[in-house]
């Protein structure tokens, strides 16, 4: 249920919160969404910053190495070894 309304809060803020790119923590975010294992939504907020236009080069630049990184720490995450290997 946790997961839904942080997703419905970042599909609603997403368009409006443009402006506020400049001071939006975007790593720290991710990074948090990453510890508490919401690896689906660290996910769907990297399409969503990828997507904006006036993102911070340097943001952009790591944003292809942070999506690797979230997908290995969810595939740790499986039970099974051919699970963590697909």
């Amino acid at each position: 249920m946790r997961r839904l309304g942080l997703l419905i809060l970042l599909l609603i803020a997403g368009p409006g919160a443009g402006f506020l790119n400049a001071a939006e923590p975007v790593l720290p975010f991710l990074e948090g969404l990453r510890q508490r294992g919401y690896y689906d939504l660290a996910l769907t907020y990297l399409d969503q910053v990828e997507s904006r236009t006036n993102l911070d080069p340097d943001v952009r630049r790591v944003l292809p190495y942070e999506r690797g990184q979230t997908l290995l720490q969810s595939a740790g995450r499986l039970a099974s070894a051919s699970e963590q290997r697909r």
